[in-house]
């Protein structure tokens, strides 16, 4: 159902999006952005992407010398372009529409649809605000009435689904809180473990100017029930381990592994037990720590940034969440504080 921004609506979209906009300055001027610079800012990111990729490519392959002992190989690095090239569509890329503000910044806009656990604003902006001075995730900011009124794509009425995330590429980024690829890394694992964001894989980085910076946080929390903590938390490491070296695998080699998108709570002991055939057999852990550079050092100075977070209440107040939901989240933040050591 479409949410009208008139009367009781409207103030309940401008009290939860005011103290993010006190937060973010002025309100900013937004132009849809077409044709031959739309075209061009694709290429960017197409060819950033690339870059980056094949880098941590060749770094999974470094650690995972057994490979050829099982009979199967890495893939060149064209094939491993074909498939980014598949994946990576202009229109898929951009979602809804692309903008760019008064600075000359560019944006993606995307939009919520209800019932869908895919785009859902309070879910990437929680995600930004925890990370901001701790790991490199791409910006998001809400839309407020006044700045989607030049935006001919944005449905007036349902201002509150849509929210923008910044394009991740080396002339549109400033400020990141890492500029070391090792110390990046580090920071977006932690990030991810607090976060319980299960899709820790390869098509959820992009790079600027190398730079690893995390994208797509709308599936966050969701391996989170404080009753059956341990029990939950087994299938978040089982999820987290099958996107995070499972897909490593099937994307860079020729093994014909395969990758469980999707998982019910019943079958985690054999996807576990998938997962660690695949560790011993092709070393496909030291694989993905190889390619992450995870680092102990800076795995366990990220820990300690993300523990010191003391105001997640107002965060996630900022981002969205209220009743229930924000005693939900504010709880599970705090227990996974605590289960980061």
């Amino acid at each position: 159902m479409a949410t009208s921004l008139d009367g009781n609506h409207y103030s309940q979209f401008s009290y939860i999006m005011q103290p993010l906009f006190s937060r973010q300055g002025n309100i900013h001027t937004y132009k849809e952005v077409k044709d031959r610079e739309a075209d061009l800012v694709f290429e960017e990111i197409r060819r950033e992407i690339l870059e980056g990729l094949l880098s941590y490519k060749h770094r999974f392959q470094e650690g995972m010398p057994r490979l050829g002992q099982q009979g199967y190989s890495f893939l060149d690095d064209k094939a491993v372009a074909e498939f980014l090239s598949s994946q990576l569509k202009k229109g898929r890329v951009f979602h809804t529409g692309f903008v760019k503000d008064e600075t000359g910044a560019y944006w993606i806009v995307k939009e919520y649809s209800a019932g869908s656990n895919k785009n859902h604003p309070k879910h990437e902006m929680l995600a930004w605000l925890l990370a901001q001075g701790r790991a490199n995730l791409a910006e998001i900011r809400f839309l407020a009435p006044q700045e989607a009124a030049a935006l001919d794509f944005v449905d007036k009425r349902r201002i509150a689904d849509y929210y923008l995330t910044r394009v991740i590429i080396g002339s549109n980024i400033s400020g990141l809180p890492h500029l070391d690829s090792a110390q990046a890394f580090a920071g977006i694992f932690v990030a991810n473990i607090l976060m319980r964001k299960y899709d820790h894989h390869i098509l959820n980085i992009a790079y600027a100017n190398g730079i690893p910076v995390a994208v797509d946080h709308d599936r966050i929390f969701e391996c989170t029930d404080l009753s059956r903590e341990e029990e939950i938390f087994n299938v978040f490491v089982g999820l987290f381990l099958c996107n995070a070296i499972l897909s490593g695998i099937k994307h860079f080699t020729d093994s014909p592994v395969p990758i469980m998108n999707t998982i019910i709570e019943s079958d985690i002991n054999g996807l576990t037990k998938l997962i660690f055939t695949v560790m011993g057999n092709f070393n496909g852990g030291k694989g993905f720590v190889s390619a992450e550079m995870l680092n102990i050092e800076y795995i366990g100075a990220a820990i300690l940034e993300f523990k010191e977070i003391d105001n997640a209440r107002e965060l996630a107040k900022a981002a969205g969440y209220k009743a229930q939901d924000l005693e939900d989240v504010v709880g599970a933040i705090a227990a996974n504080q605590e289960t980061l050591g």
